[in-house]
């Protein structure tokens, strides 16, 4: 999943995201209707470090900033005393989003986490509203012909470059080294699936879940540390100016590290 995609591409849209996603995750149950954490299969430890994350106010007598949650530090932040301060800034960065291996994780690395494991048969269209989340595309056996004889070039993905905890991969066109979208192609869609790393089988095509756009013939994807060690598996379907969709890529695995 990218990112701003989910989230927002701008501090204030990510605080309107947050402030809403997370309540909106604690729901209790009513009457027969179960806690929306309950009903998305969302783990109580998770909930715990999304919540921790969000707010976390200081006890009393402590003053360093160093633990604040997120609606903390964003009051801090946005305040005309201490929005230019570099240790607020730089707290305030890593809570929304883990900056770099040695940090904490943050909201939107825990929140990937919750999405990640929630059945996507439990979410409802409120659901995906109210999370932002897109609802799987799913493939067709048709076919985008990018060649005048009608063949189906047989594009695969490889790795441009990993570091710790991102994956960037790129697309190849037999034939030629331009990274381009092929003629009459509108979209190159990315799908992934993670697993365990000592899994030999690929999961069927239908399950791998979308999580962007290809950009100039490559495409990132970043981790948390709880899906160190993993397995991270990636296809690739285009989309035609007509709408019709290609047949997924010969999956591409890689283990994060």
């Amino acid at each position: 999943m990218e990112d701003r995609t989910i989230f927002g591409d701008t501090q204030v849209a990510r605080n309107i995201y947050f402030n809403r996603a997370v309540p909106y995750l604690n729901q209790p149950a009513v009457g027969t209707t179960p806690a929306t954490a309950t009903r998305l299969s969302i783990t109580p430890a998770n909930l715990a470090i999304l919540n921790k994350l969000y707010s976390n106010p200081n006890l009393p007598g402590v003053t360093t900033p160093d633990n604040l949650g997120y609606l903390e530090l964003w009051v801090l932040h946005t305040s005309p005393d201490d929005r230019r301060n570099p240790t607020i800034t730089r707290l305030f960065h890593q809570i929304e989003k883990q900056q770099k291996a040695s940090d904490p994780i943050g909201l939107e690395d825990i929140l990937h986490t919750i999405y990640g494991d929630i059945p996507q048969s439990a979410l409802t269209a409120t659901d995906r509203t109210m999370l932002n989340l897109q609802k799987r595309k799913k493939a067709s056996s048709t076919s985008i012909s990018t060649e005048p004889t009608g063949r189906l070039v047989p594009t695969y993905l490889s790795m441009k470059k990993q570091i710790h905890l991102s994956i960037q991969i790129e697309v190849n066109y037999p034939g030629t080294k331009s990274k381009a979208k092929q003629k009459g192609v509108k979209e190159v869609m990315i799908f992934m699936l993670i697993q365990a790393a000592n899994l030999t089988t690929i999961p069927a095509s239908s399950t791998f879940l979308y999580v962007g756009d290809m950009k100039r013939g490559t495409f990132t994807q970043n981790f948390t540390e709880a899906e160190e060690g993993m397995a991270a598996l990636f296809v690739m379907q285009e989309k035609s100016t007509k709408g019709v969709l290609s047949n997924f890529t010969k999956v591409f695995r890689v283990v994060i590290s």
